[in-house]
């Protein structure tokens, strides 16, 4: 009978929906259950782990989007920040929220098979976005001093008997920041091929970064 055939393959198409349904909110419970367990990690160590929030945290963030989707790795991000809200202080609130994003981001170009060098480049320029508001936008909400580093070093400098005008130093530490987020973008994009790879997920090959010109 043609209308019992129809109703057995609605059937079997609901309980695949509904199955699907809740891996997906299992997965994404385990992905804010594995950065809850960071946040709480971090909190016991006095926050000593936030500069590394944007190595870590990103991880489960791209795997669930490759997985699921863009829209599914927002929500995914909300409830993370909810979390870290309830756990950790502004700053780390801040971090997380960051990381989420360019998980969420990331995992969307893997999704789509954007190159190599547009995943880098993405990670790169969440990388200093990050850095420009804790370093320089909102240095004092994340207790960092600009002004006393460059005095630091000025000092240190004459310590050494090395003459240096101050322009010059605050050249090589803003050289060195955008160094720092040009290294930390391209640590994420390593990780992130590794992780991937390993959970059989399909990646487009990693490219050396000395394979990169301008």
């Amino acid at each position: 009978n043609l209308r019992h055939l129809m109703e057995v393959l609605y059937f079997i198409e609901r309980k695949w929906i509904m199955n699907r349904n809740i891996k997906r909110l299992t997965e994404g419970a385990m992905m804010c259950g594995l950065i809850g367990v960071l946040l709480v990690i971090n909190r016991q160590f006095a926050n000593a782990f936030d500069a590394y929030m944007m190595w870590i945290v990103p991880l489960p963030i791209i795997v669930y989007t490759v997985r699921y989707g863009i829209k599914n790795g927002f929500v995914v991000t909300f409830c993370a920040s909810v979390i870290a809200f309830m756990l950790a202080l502004p700053q780390t609130v801040f971090y997380v929220l960051a990381s989420c994003l360019l998980g969420a981001i990331y995992g969307h170009g893997v999704r789509k098979e954007k190159s190599n060098a547009w995943l880098l480049t993405t990670s790169i320029i969440a990388s200093t976005i990050i850095m420009i508001v804790t370093t320089i936008l909102f240095a004092s909400i994340f207790g960092y001093d600009l002004q006393m580093e460059l005095e630091m070093i000025m000092q240190m400098m004459d310590s050494v008997n090395l003459n240096v005008t101050g322009n010059l130093v605050r050249t090589l530490l803003y050289a060195s920041l955008f160094l720092t987020c040009l290294l930390e973008g391209f640590l994420v994009h390593m990780l992130a091929y590794i992780v991937l790879t390993k959970l059989k997920i399909k990646v487009k090959g990693f490219v050396p970064l000395l394979n990169y010109y301008a």
